[in-house]
């Protein structure tokens, strides 16, 4: 049996149950579980010469903590999902676990790295930092800061400002300092104060850029669909952002088949398992890989389908506070390649709301 029929044979619902039980804190990232156990299911398997191995033993370790041997699937981690899909399971006579277990015990490591190709790629982008012509002549900026610079450029070329560093909110710049300074207190207790200036400032700027560089690159995101006529808000209206007091953000993908809506599939993501920090305005981004328009009974053009509807009003319920008098703004965008799938951004911030 390949690992894409193990995961052809189990229900999610099962493979949940075997990744709460066995693996620790899963439970508050099981819809992440969720969406790569579907994309998987949705891949094609693709061998690929340059991988560890073509089979994936599972065994019984011992993880040496006294707790006795758990189930291992090895090796996993660090391959092309797409390879991972072709390999054949040797289990060993040891093993007495179910379809459901071995299959969380599968993803379990092949989610190691991230639960998908998005997520995977900003772990790694950092690398790619250091094949950027100027690290070497710029080694006293962060990787985020270095990374921020990129999207700035790019949006400045397309009508946005960028707000400089003196124009940051004293609440938010508070809010920075104090979280280097619990940092510092614990870590850094035997330096000289010119030592620990300095270091408070390199820390603060990297902060200060990890933020910026969240956000622009939503920002940058938005930009092809803020230029293509179909939304009203402009990139220089999303660089509102930048300004905010809090911010948070996440991307959701749906992996659904053919016979089930994209939007009702993220629908049920969210309802179940997506938690954010509620706040006062929501800007939700929405991209499918078709153009929709429908004039109603009023003559008006609706350009969001009755199941996006849905979506957003659910998602502003859930992540805007309760007495609100904040705003809530859609973006949308076409990408055809997506086809059939969806991708949304929910970004909760608290501030000047980015359209009035």
């Amino acid at each position: 049996m390949t690992f894409k029929e193990l995961l052809n044979s189990v229900t999610f619902d099962k493979v949940a149950e075997y990744l709460i039980k066995n693996y620790h804190e899963t439970e508050y990232s099981i819809g992440w579980f969720k969406i790569h156990f579907d994309m998987l299911r949705l891949m094609q398997p693709k061998h690929h010469d340059n991988m560890n191995s073509d089979v994936c033993h599972i065994t019984m370790m011992d993880w040496e903590d006294g707790t006795g041997k758990h189930l291992h699937a090895f090796p996993l981690e660090g391959d092309y999902w797409e390879h991972s899909l072709t390999k054949e399971l040797i289990i060993a006579p040891d093993v007495k676990a179910t379809n459901a277990e071995i299959a969380a015990c599968c993803i379990f490591h092949t989610s190691f790295y991230g639960f998908t190709e998005k997520q995977v790629h900003n772990r790694f982008r950092f690398y790619d930092v250091y094949n950027i012509e100027t690290k070497g002549r710029l080694n006293d900026k962060s990787d985020y800061e270095i990374l921020a610079n990129q999207n700035f450029e790019i949006i400045r070329r397309n009508g946005g400002y960028i707000p400089p560093l003196r124009v940051l909110s004293p609440t938010k710049k508070k809010a920075l300092k104090d979280q280097i300074l619990k940092d510092m207190l614990y870590r850094e207790k035997r330096i000289s104060k010119i030592k620990k200036k300095m270091l408070f400032r390199k820390k603060f700027l990297e902060n200060y850029y990890e933020r910026m560089l969240i956000i622009s690159d939503f920002v940058v995101k938005a930009i092809p669909a803020l230029k293509s006529g179909r939304n009203y808000i402009s990139v220089d209206e999303l660089c509102r952002l930048f300004k905010s007091e809090s911010f948070c953000s996440v991307e959701i993908p749906s992996f659904a088949e053919e016979n089930i809506d994209s939007a009702t599939y993220i629908l049920e993501i969210v309802q179940k398992y997506i938690r954010l920090r509620k706040m006062e305005n929501l800007v939700l981004y929405l991209a499918r890989g078709y153009d929709y328009h429908v004039i109603d009974s009023e003559g008006t053009v609706q350009e969001i389908r009755p199941e996006e509807r849905l979506l957003y009003d659910t998602i502003y319920e859930k992540f805007t506070l309760s007495d609100n008098r904040g705003t809530g703004d859609l973006i949308i965008d076409v990408i055809p390649e997506l086809g059939h799938q969806t991708i949304i951004d929910i970004v909760c911030y608290n501030g000047k709301p980015i359209a009035e």
